[in-house]
């Protein structure tokens, strides 16, 4: 079972993925997702998530090293740069409030489109590269 707060299941689905995006020998592997290589799958990630958080709070994340120059060190920098923001108390009262979303608490907007995107492309990474592919099951029935 995945923790509960907002913080410590991205730590927990962020690790598990960070453990497939180490084990990964060939970054051009395809991947399930069309058109998709396993780099492919941490750019996304690593791209779309700092702009919808600066569209709908103050948060910026840094920017960190390019996935096409090193996906590890790209996924390991927005992992930290995430957890960071989840980590730190004064974002708890933090209203996220994107032009096309409901107001919701920062830490369960983050929970909600990012850590659930991340646990489901675990899956994806780990099938483009022949890694334990294995998620948990009651994530799986809560998605």
């Amino acid at each position: 079972m995945i923790p509960g707060s907002p913080a410590e299941e991205h730590r927990s689905i962020a690790g598990t993925f960070g453990e497939r995006v180490r084990g990964v020998t060939d970054w051009d592997a395809p991947s399930p997702v069309a058109d998709w290589r396993a780099r492919d799958v941490v750019r996304h990630l690593v791209e779309w998530f700092p702009a919808f958080l600066a569209d709908g709070s103050d948060v910026r994340l840094p920017a960190g090293p390019s996935v096409d120059d090193d996906p590890v060190a790209a996924w390991e920098h927005q992992a930290a740069a995430v957890q960071s923001v989840l980590d730190d108390p004064a974002q708890a009262d933090v209203t996220f409030a994107h032009p096309r979303l409901p107001a919701m608490p920062l830490p369960q907007a983050v929970s909600r489109f990012y850590t659930g995107d991340v646990f489901m492309h675990t899956w994806d990474l780990a099938r483009a590269t022949g890694q334990d592919d294995s998620l948990d099951a009651e994530r799986c029935q809560q998605m």
